[in-house]
């Protein structure tokens, strides 16, 4: 279970471990209080999850563009109602994965 920080889930999960021969994929997740629940059962479909909470899916951070170089998925969940809050550089993320 993830720890709480007053009302919020933390950031990033706790690995779940399987044996060796599963392979999982590792996830980026941008997300909302909309996903919050589901992420609780989704955890272990992920070998490790970092999970931003953000409308702004760029790599403003340094930290960042190292989530996504090491993800095999990146997942990003918006409410339909705040979708036109949702800003993805699409060019930022080419020129990292360039890297």
């Amino acid at each position: 279970m993830p720890e709480s920080k007053g009302s919020h889930i933390s950031y990033e999960f706790a690995s779940t471990y399987y044996p060796e021969n599963i392979i999982l994929p590792r996830a980026l997740i941008y997300r909302d209080s909309f996903l919050t629940d589901p992420l609780l059962y989704m955890k272990s479909a992920f070998t490790k999850s970092d999970v931003l909470w953000s409308y702004k899916v760029d790599l403003h951070r340094p930290e960042y563009a190292e989530y996504l170089r090491a993800s095999d998925i990146v997942m990003v969940e918006v409410v339909e109602r705040h979708i036109h809050k949702l800003r993805i550089d699409l060019d930022a993320y080419k020129k990292a994965l360039r890297r």
